[in-house]
């Protein structure tokens, strides 16, 4: 079980990254770089849309996955999930 889920999760990274380096990659060929705020302002809504939609795709494989986990496994993602920058100790 944990296998599958580790597999189907780590699909979803896959896509997810893919998604995101070509969104990234527009953002660094146009809209980030323009010179007016709302033109700034609309690439960086996009950004930040297409992380919500990722994270969607991640959540369900990663909750099922942790699902799977032993309570070691699960104490260390707890532990390594969601830290926020520059925060990690």
């Amino acid at each position: 079980m944990q296998e599958r889920a580790r597999d189907a999760f780590a699909d979803a990274l896959r896509k997810a990254a893919a998604e995101w380096r070509s969104q990234r990659g527009e953002a660094k060929n146009g809209q980030l770089r323009a010179i007016d705020l709302p033109t700034r302002l609309s690439g960086r809504e996009k950004l930040l849309l297409c992380r919500l939609k990722v994270s969607r795709w991640e959540k369900d494989p990663l909750l099922t996955l942790y699902a799977a986990s032993n309570d070691e496994q699960k104490r260390i993602a707890d532990q390594l999930m969601f830290v926020p920058s520059g925060m990690a100790s």
